[in-house]
């Protein structure tokens, strides 16, 4: 696997297939809390505009003991491909990022007062997006 690229799902399936589901979950939670953690200490720092966002890419180690490090967070990963394989996982991370964006099924303009309630919940979970929520806004 070239740089050692693999997708959130890839490894877990890995992880999950060698050592258990135990683990994989335990591993996942690990990464979330890392990544959380890394956002909320930037967090002063962040532009904060609801009109935007930004993607950072994480760069993970994974040790012989299923524990994360983090290496680095790129505040503009690059999105150029070098193989196949890292084609399609770039290819994968920019549809993550328009799901993000315009969530299937996003009502027109027209229809957001009905939708606004329905967006604010339904749109948070995995079951409509395949997204999960880490952390609410207060």
């Amino acid at each position: 696997m070239h740089g050692g690229k693999w997708s959130l799902a890839n490894l877990c399936l890995f992880v999950q297939g060698r050592y258990g589901a135990v683990c994989a979950d335990g591993l996942m939670r690990s990464i979330e809390f890392i990544i959380y953690h890394s956002l909320r200490a930037m967090e002063s720092v962040m532009f904060n505009d609801r009109h935007c966002f930004e993607l950072y890419g994480y760069d993970i180690l994974i040790d012989d003991c299923l524990r994360p490090h983090l290496i680095e967070v790129n505040s503009s990963p690059s999105l150029s491909t070098t193989t196949l394989s890292d084609r399609l996982l770039k290819e994968e991370v920019l549809a993550d990022v328009l799901s993000i964006i315009f969530p299937p099924y996003f009502p027109s303009p027209r229809a957001m007062p009905y939708w606004e309630h329905r967006l604010r919940t339904d749109l948070t979970t995995a079951v409509q997006t395949g997204f999960r929520l880490l952390h609410v806004e207060a």
